[in-house]
Parts: C-alpha cells; structure tokens; sequence
C-alpha cells in the first residue's frame, strides 16, 4: 500500500507537469484561436476563490477585498487558468495566518485585479525572472511546484490584450492583472 501511495504521488505530480507543459504550448498559439465571449470577471474569481476555500482555512488566512461587478470578454478557461493561478501562488507563499487581499476594480476601460499576499515577496533580482518558464525563486524552496503558473498566466494575460505584473511593495507579494473590459475599443 505504501508503495502503491508513493507511485500515485509521482503519477499526479507527472500529470500536473505534463498539463502545464501543454498549457505553456498552447498560451503561445492562444491570440489568434481565442473565442471571446462576456464573462462577469467578478463571478469567476467568487468560483475560484470557493475551490480554494479549504487550502486558505487550512492555513488560518483571511481572504478580504472587494470585486467590482465587471464584464470581460474571454476564454472562460483561459481567465479560470490566470486567477487560479494566481490565487493558489498566493495561498501557496502566505505565512499562516496570513492576510490575503484580493481586488477588483475599474481603471477608464480596464478591469484591474489585484492579488496581495503577506509572503516573503519576491527578491528584486528576481522580478522578472519569476515569468519564465521553469524559473523559481530561491525564496520558494519548500513549496510545491515546477514554476509554471506565472509564466502561463502572463502569456494567458497577453492573448487577452492585458498585462501581467509585479507590483513593487515592501513586504509580502502583489500582483496586477488588467484585461480590457467587455466591449471596450470595439
């Protein structure tokens, strides 16, 4: 049994690599093949946020912030990928009992999301580096991961005509995802 637990270990952490792997593949093709259409920005990350429900009560964190009612037109597993990515990053380097803060706003004709985390931040040598693929920082030895996520989000972001950036703070993490909303520059 203890051999049998071993092997389907390894067997999902292959799988989790091999579904990134493609994911990464088909981020760089995305632009052209994305099949938009409106989705409330808003009720997608209330969904994102109930799967990760039991990691953030796990850890003891309060997850606050208030999401403005936004419409965005995208893929709805491409969006799904890029906040899920993002929020599971930040539950993942949260200390526990932690603060995780997570925002949605207007800025003229973009939806703006911001996700903040209380971790041990990203060092500035490594700002830009945590978006490439199979980068990660030595400040994330001993937590979980192949340093995927980031850079399928930023590409994800991308085939959105939106940006993916690190936010300059003094302590913790954040992060800034803007997406032109629904209809904008129509």
């Amino acid at each position: 049994a203890k051999i049998a637990g071993i092997m389907q270990g390894n067997a999902l952490r292959l799988q989790r690599l091999i579904d990134g792997l493609l994911k990464m593949q088909q981020a760089g093709y995305l632009r052209e093949r994305i099949e938009p259409v409106p989705l409330r920005l808003d009720e997608l990350i209330q969904q994102i946020l109930a799967t990760h429900q039991l990691a953030a009560r796990n850890k003891h964190l309060h997850v606050s912030g208030t999401l403005a009612p936004l419409t965005v037109a995208g893929g709805r597993e491409e969006l799904t990928t890029i906040v899920d990515n993002l929020v599971s990053n930040a539950i993942k380097f949260s200390p526990d009992g932690g603060n995780l803060r997570l925002t949605l706003t207007r800025e003229g004709d973009n939806a703006v999301l911001d996700v903040i985390d209380e971790g041990p931040g990203v060092p500035e040598a490594d700002r830009e580096k945590i978006f490439e693929p199979f980068y990660r920082s030595p400040a994330s030895k001993g937590v979980a991961g192949v340093g995927l996520g980031l850079a399928i989000a930023r590409e994800f972001v991308a085939a959105h005509r939106g940006t993916l950036d690190l936010v300059a703070t003094t302590a913790g993490t954040h992060f800034r995802a803007t997406f032109p909303l629904a209809g904008a520059g129509s």
